[in-house]
């Protein structure tokens, strides 16, 4: 087979799936842009760590629901340091992880911003850094944990 002819069809392969992968990238983002323009709307949980032996500002992270469904939307967790905030935003979309972000807020060196977007099957479409450090399972146990307790101590 030509070796050109065998290049030009892996280029118009190749660009076809990422057209495709490039319409799911901005799907997703407009979904993310949607969940943000309607965060004040939602409610949270909120769980901090209050101690005097960490130098930094303690960590809070703000878990965002619908009442309506209590699907969880968005872990907000926020870490402040002496003079920048570092802020890791977990976007869902049906209880499926679809957007992860992390920046660095007043950071002398304004580094950019890092990201991970994924498909609804889970899979990475598009990355400039590691994973989270919490998969979504994880955040959706500590979601339905903290949610459960507290709702428990409601009846009283």
């Amino acid at each position: 087979m030509n070796p050109i002819l065998l290049i030009v069809c892996c280029f118009f392969l190749s660009s076809y799936l990422w057209a495709d992968n490039g319409s799911d990238i901005q799907l997703i983002n407009k979904k993310v842009a949607d969940i943000e323009k309607n965060k004040r709307q939602l409610n949270y949980l909120e769980v901090a760590i209050h101690s005097e032996e960490i130098e930094s500002v303690p960590p809070i992270a703000r878990f965002y629901y619908s009442l309506k469904t209590e699907n969880l939307l968005i872990l907000q967790v926020d870490v402040g340091h002496e003079i920048f905030l570092n802020r890791f935003t977990y976007y869902f979309d049906n209880d499926v992880l679809i957007k992860y972000v992390k920046e660095s807020l007043n950071h002398p060196d304004a580094p950019p911003k890092e990201a991970v977007i994924y498909n609804d099957s889970g899979l990475v479409l598009w990355k400039n850094t590691n994973e989270p450090l919490l998969d979504s399972r994880q955040i959706q146990n500590l979601f339905m944990l903290n949610m459960n307790a507290l709702k428990s101590f409601s009846r009283y």
